[in-house]
């Protein structure tokens, strides 16, 4: 189950909130600025077996504080905006779980397609057709090569000053936008690919 948690919820699902931050602490060294986290809306991945295992946390930031040819896309595009949403994402199973190969691969495969799904709801509550988002190496991957997110922009990773991919990604509905087909099919997802490496957990 996927939910999202918007501002004025903060209070009913403070423990969630921060088992969801401790997850970015630990996998990317990610921590919402303190001056951020009271208006920010979080998307909580959460069922029986593995508890809260990834989510995304989604921030109004000034067009100023993103990648030059972000800005400039925005500017030249929506002069009038000042303020774009920005988004991280990750994603755990601890072995720990007890999960096997193809149940760790079915709660992967759900993750991402319900999580493009909740980021379509919360781009239309917005009135938003895209999003900013600031991924590692991992995430990038498995977003734009396994699921074929439709990104229309991207910043690679060696261009950036903060060493993570930067993409603005499409809300519009598409004709073959069934985001749950993969590009490829490799081996269920094992710990190796997302747990042991600093870089492999989202």
């Amino acid at each position: 189950m996927l939910r999202i948690i918007e501002p004025r919820s903060h209070e009913l699902y403070q423990a969630e909130i921060n088992a969801l931050q401790y997850i970015f602490k630990f996998t990317q060294n990610f921590k919402t600025p303190e001056d951020e986290q009271a208006k920010a809306t979080f998307i909580i991945a959460e069922d029986s077996k593995c508890g809260i295992y990834g989510g995304a946390i989604l921030r109004k930031k000034p067009l100023d504080t993103f990648d030059e040819e972000i800005e400039a896309i925005f500017s030249a595009v929506h002069s009038h905006r000042k303020k774009i949403w920005n988004v991280h994402l990750c994603f755990y199973i601890s072995d720990e779980m007890g999960l096997s190969s193809q149940e760790k691969t079915k709660v992967f495969d759900d993750f991402f397609y319900r999580l493009f799904i909740k980021l379509r709801t919360f781009g239309r509550q917005q009135k938003t057709n895209c999003l900013v988002l600031s991924l590692n190496e991992a995430g990038y991957f498995w977003t734009n090569t396994y699921f074929e997110w439709p990104y229309v922009f991207k910043v690679p990773l060696h261009n950036t000053l903060d060493d993570h991919f930067h993409g603005i990604l499409s809300l519009k509905p598409a004709k073959d936008s069934n985001r749950r087909r993969r590009k490829r099919s490799p081996a269920p997802v094992s710990q190796t690919e997302t747990v042991q490496t600093e870089e492999a957990p989202l």
